[in-house]
């Protein structure tokens, strides 16, 4: 039903700019085009009523518009001439080694992870009128995972390929593309991750003066016929949102939307019929040197035969200061529902595709469910292209009877301990780096120290753990 709305929306009109969000781009501290390649330049070419005349042109004496014999009588129209394709190449390569030391925190393991991540990824962004097409290859590797220096198993995969039609504030696209909606939190590119995140989707999106609507369908696994492996017939999963953005005022702005999440049976669940709605807002204000991001959500449905009824707040507050060096503080807070034993609902609330990493620490030890976090940060910018942050953070269980997971939504340890009251798991300190070298070269860095506490240590491991990395995109 969300695709038919999508094709409405195109109705309207469509564009040729490739737009990851919201205008202002609110995304905390991080550019959420960080990950991608340099913004592709806006090239104009002159009309018709603007082009060069032969004289300007230098192939001879007549003025714009006339050429020889043209007489007295006025001007001969210049044939037109048929718009040029604009091509643009886009290079990016992602370089992140990383160190975790005791990831399952229980010391003398002798389990510490060490890795050099890297992504190259390159494209081509094409357009021609109201015809925009993109293409982006990409490889992702661990170093030395390869099976020799002259293996030549295939790992280059098309990361986006789309196609969109329409003027620069209005538009439809079509094909494997980038989802990263307003901030982020419920709709991420994965911009951590070096293998990113893209889906086979459609969206369209249109903006007036001081509304913006915004709207995606992607096709998460495709619709499958009853065979002798699956005995119904599936519509396939998709997962598809609506967002209504209203700009009241240069600093402020709030999006109402809407997602939905709908899942069939499955070789496993011959009887799954998995369907969610998800109402949310957001409201974003940049007054003077403040800035707030309060963000909300509910999930209510049904997975086969039980209830879904679970929910998501998340709070950003940040305050800067007219003092030397820049200095600023922020203050983090998020709930999210989960679920106890004995529930008769489906409570976890579930995140989906939302982004992990920027928000709950650095060190990727707690997922965006059955949580409770409080974070407070430290930051100041002593050079424009340099912002040491300093970040601590405490984190408890919504429900004490619940799992505790992590990112990617792993459980952590032994599970759930039934009958337990002691909602806390651990704390949390940061130290990160930002610098922006120019606008090819960011590199950032830190170290994270997690130490579990309470129940956190019974399901874990009462030793702490540590973590380094360093982060390097160029773009081009």
């Amino acid at each position: 039903m969300l695709s038919g709305s999508l094709w409405l929306l195109f109705c309207g009109a469509v564009g040729a700019q490739e737009i990851d969000g919201s205008r202002a781009r609110p995304d905390g501290a991080e550019d959420v085009t960080e990950e991608g390649s340099a913004p592709a330049r806006v090239v104009v070419e002159p009309s018709a009523a603007t082009r060069p005349g032969p004289a300007e042109e230098g192939r001879g004496d007549a003025g714009p518009g006339r050429g020889p014999g043209s007489g007295s009588g006025g001007a001969v129209p210049e044939p037109s001439r048929p718009r040029r394709p604009i091509v643009k190449p886009r290079l990016s390569i992602y370089l992140r080694p990383d160190i975790r030391m005791n990831p399952g925190f229980q010391a003398g393991q002798q389990d510490t992870e060490a890795a050099i991540f890297q992504r190259v990824r390159a494209g081509v962004r094409a357009e021609r009128g109201l015809v925009t097409a993109v293409v982006d290859l990409q490889e992702v590797r661990s170093w030395g995972h390869r099976e020799s220096s002259t293996s030549t198993e295939a790992s280059v995969l098309a990361y986006q390929g789309y196609a969109q039609v329409g003027e620069q504030n209005r538009w439809f696209r079509a094909g494997r593309q980038e989802l990263h909606m307003l901030n982020g939190f419920y709709m991420s590119k994965g911009p951590w991750s070096p293998s990113g995140r893209s889906f086979d989707a459609m969206r369209a999106r249109w903006e007036g003066d001081h509304l913006t609507v915004d709207a995606f369908s992607a096709l998460l696994e495709p619709p499958r016929p009853r065979s002798d492996e699956q005995s119904k017939p599936t519509n396939g999963d998709t997962l598809s949102a609506v967002f209504l953005t209203h700009q009241s005022h240069d600093v402020w702005e709030s999006t109402l939307f809407a997602m939905l999440s709908t899942g069939g049976p499955t070789v496993d669940e011959p009887e799954r019929k998995k369907v969610w709605v998800a109402p949310a807002f957001r409201l974003y204000g940049t007054p003077g040197l403040t800035k707030l991001d309060l963000n909300a959500m509910l999930q209510l449905g049904k997975d086969t035969d039980v209830p879904i009824s679970t929910y998501d707040v998340i709070l950003r507050f940040d305050q800067g200061f007219e003092l030397a060096g820049s200095p600023g503080i922020a203050l983090m807070f998020e709930q999210a529902s989960g679920s106890g034993p004995n529930d008769n609902k489906i409570r976890d609330f579930d995140l989906h595709f939302g982004r992990n990493h920027y928000l709950r620490g650095n060190a990727d030890q707690v997922h965006g469910e059955n949580i409770r976090w409080f974070g407070f940060e430290v930051n100041s910018k002593p050079w424009e292209s340099v912002k040491p942050v300093l970040q601590a953070h405490v984190f408890q269980l919504t429900n004490p009877e619940g799992v505790w997971r992590r990112n990617s939504s792993v459980e952590q340890g032994i599970g759930a301990i039934p009958r337990n009251s002691d909602p806390n798991l651990g704390v949390e300190l940061d130290a990160i780096v930002l610098a922006h070298v120019d606008k090819h070269v960011k590199l950032d860095g830190g170290y994270t120290f997690f130490q579990p506490i309470g129940v956190g240590a019974d399901i874990t491991g009462s030793d702490p753990q540590h973590a380094l990395y360093v982060r390097s995109r160029f773009s081009f």
